[in-house]
């Protein structure tokens, strides 16, 4: 979650280190949704840990 700066961003991506210090990339792990997203670290606002996901497969 990030603050207006960065389009208050709420998005579940992966995180990876910038060549900038002050700045993160994420990156989506789905294909159809390719290409980075360059944030700085002082606009995130809450940042959380995605353990897993749950899915039902309704018959």
């Amino acid at each position: 979650m990030t603050d207006e700066d960065s389009n208050s961003l709420r998005t579940i991506k992966l995180i990876f280190q910038h060549a900038d210090n002050t700045k993160l990339i994420l990156r989506s792990s789905n294909p159809n949704f390719k290409g980075d997203t360059v944030i700085r670290k002082k606009s995130i606002q809450a940042l959380y840990i995605i353990k897993g996901k749950i899915t039902w497969n309704i018959i």
